[in-house]
């Protein structure tokens, strides 16, 4: 019982991981529509990101906004900095994704609306790459996880007996 528990776990964030990446690409997305179209300020934009996802995807960006907005007042770079070391205890996000996202961080805030555009296209294009490669490797292993902790288990049992 507990080898296809954790034969699942581990499946599991074989599988979750891509919906997350794919779900970070899309928070992306609107917060490039709300800097280039809407005008938005950067922090009212990732607080209105933040608002439209209940994953810790909308948590992160709603973080990030709290923490330029709030009692702290860190710059666009500090704010998502922090926010990603909650993030990637919070998520399934692997260290390469934190990587992009860390890179991007530090462009934020920083240029003119057209730049900051650039930047968000970029890390879309990289998270996307990433989202294929999260995608390739839930086809390879989440299968054999789960299969791997119910004979397992099974094994187990049988040495037992």
């Amino acid at each position: 019982m507990v080898c296809s528990f954790m034969g699942l776990m581990v499946s599991y964030r074989y599988a979750v991981r891509p919906m997350q990446i794919k779900c970070f690409r899309s928070a992306l997305q609107m917060l490039e529509t709300e800097i280039y179209y809407s005008l938005t300020p950067l922090p009212e934009a990732l607080s209105r990101v933040g608002k439209r996802f209940e994953s810790e995807i909308g948590q992160f960006f709603f973080q990030v906004s709290q923490l330029m907005t709030g009692n702290e007042m860190l710059t666009a770079d500090e704010a998502w900095k922090k926010s990603l070391n909650w993030l990637k205890e919070n998520s399934f996000l692997t260290e390469s994704d934190i990587d992009i996202l860390k890179n991007f961080g530090f462009n934020l805030g920083c240029s003119d609306r057209e730049e900051q555009i650039k930047h968000l296209k970029l890390v879309q294009q990289q998270l996307l790459h990433q989202e294929g490669n999260a995608e390739k490797e839930r086809e390879k292993n989440e299968r054999m996880w789960r299969h791997m902790g119910f004979w397992g288990g099974l094994l187990i049992v049988i040495i037992l007996c």
